[in-house]
């Protein structure tokens, strides 16, 4: 369980925030219902303002496994993004990810677009 910034749930809530056993028995609920479902864990990653120190898990039916979301926790690919605000991470020669984010504002995304793809094409030729 992650609070994000601006929700109900982190403004209204912060004794809950600090129930560590809640959260814990929140996931462990949580687990037992996908098992009995008929789903499996497949990946973990810890996020930014998780609680109770604990991981943020994917459940999945046999089968049905994201490759996307092992990509992305295991960082092997570049991810190319499209859109406003969208944040592309593309990967060096040494095994890190250097970020590119979008603009947020349609008319510098819409004004600036033939900068944007050349920054990522140099991006990609660089890291190939």
């Amino acid at each position: 369980m992650a609070y994000k910034k601006k929700s109900e749930l982190t403004r209204e809530s912060s004794e809950l925030s600090k129930d560590y056993d809640l959260i814990r028995k929140m996931h462990e609920v949580i687990k037992q219902e996908c098992q009995i479902a008929g789903y499996k864990p497949y990946y973990m990653y810890r996020q930014k303002n998780i609680k109770g120190n604990s991981e943020n898990v994917g459940f999945t039916l046999p089968g049905k496994e994201s490759i996307y979301n092992m990509v992305i926790i295991e960082e092997l690919e570049s991810i190319l993004a499209c859109g406003l605000g969208a944040s592309s991470k593309i990967k060096t020669d040494d095994s890190r990810h250097e970020p590119h984010r979008n603009f947020k504002s349609l008319e510098e995304y819409k004004g600036r677009m033939d900068e944007i793809i050349k920054h990522k094409e140099e991006l990609l030729k660089i890291n190939a």
